[in-house]
């Protein structure tokens, strides 16, 4: 399972990080969908299948 940290995401779906952050309270992103790494400092990641979906999923056809 690949994974991506909220830079990388955010460069990919052109969401700002604070929206990324808000939809993960809110429950957007789910608990299966995103995960904290590390042991030090703590990483906020992604899988990269949420990611694809979302952009997928909210693709326009212009």
């Amino acid at each position: 399972m690949n994974v991506l940290t909220i830079k990388e995401v955010s460069a990919r779906t052109s969401l700002s990080a604070r929206t990324i952050y808000r939809m993960i309270d809110k429950g957007t992103i789910g608990l299966d969908d995103t995960f904290l790494v590390g042991n030090i400092r703590k990483k906020r990641v992604i899988t990269e299948q949420w990611v694809e979906d979302f952009i997928n999923k909210h693709r326009t056809y212009n």
